[in-house]
């Protein structure tokens, strides 16, 4: 599935719902989605600094999503989204958003896939290595100022299969997943001319050498989960 499924799996949610109260967890300079006609919109992230610049939320919380009390039966969507990856104790801020979603709620997970060459290569990279690729490949504006990237730890919790256990573990069903390659791969790609049959053949030179477990295509994933009603 492509990422823009997901948006036309959120418009569907949102129809027909009114009042709409939202928590955003990582949120930073700004929402990753548009949800215009909620009623309250809620960001929370560590940094003041980063949740300064945002205009896109009602409340801003500056707090750790690990252990930030965030209430319970509170929201109809929560979305994390780019943000677990760089928690030490991802499965203890998942806990917490489950906590706070309401019965007939949805709660959005979006992260890299740590079984990807991308993952793979964040994790086993030192922190300088990141901040250098995002200056000088990815030549990010905010990364020169020493703004960014953040500490990576990619727990191998964050993995699909070990996500789908954790969801079942805490009676959750996964209503949709969505698997898809990140817009700055895609970039990259076509910058370094690595496309059609160089990338088909890479593709599967990948899937070959790690006998499956191993793809370079499905960069992320996002994962929406919804409580089982009794």
């Amino acid at each position: 599935m492509l990422l823009s499924d997901l948006h036309l799996y959120l418009d569907r949610f949102r129809t027909g719902r009114d009042r709409i109260r939202v928590l955003e967890a990582g949120c930073g300079r700004r929402t990753h989605f548009d949800y215009a006609g909620a009623e309250h919109v809620v960001g929370i992230d560590v940094s003041d600094r980063e949740l300064a610049h945002n205009e896109w939320v009602d409340e801003k919380i500056v707090g750790d999503v690990q252990s930030l009390p965030l209430g319970t039966d509170e929201y109809d969507l929560v979305v994390c989204w780019d943000l677990l990856e760089h928690l030490p104790d991802p499965t203890a801020a998942l806990d917490n958003l489950v906590r706070a979603v309401k019965d007939d709620g949805i709660i959005v997970v979006g992260l890299p896939n740590v079984a990807s060459v991308k993952g793979l290569v964040t994790r086993f990279t030192p922190h300088r290595f990141h901040i250098w690729f995002f200056r000088v490949v990815r030549k990010s504006p905010r990364a020169a100022r020493g703004e960014g990237p953040f500490p990576t730890y990619m727990r191998w919790s964050l993995r699909a299969p070990e996500l789908r256990r954790w969801a079942a573990s805490r009676g959750l069903r996964v209503d949709a997943f969505f698997a898809y390659e990140s817009p700055t791969q895609q970039t990259l790609r076509r910058q370094y001319r690595l496309e059609g049959r160089r990338w088909s053949v890479l593709q599967r030179a990948v899937r070959v050498l790690t006998l499956g477990h191993v793809v370079a295509d499905e960069t992320d994933f996002a994962i929406v989960l919804t409580p089982r009603l009794p």
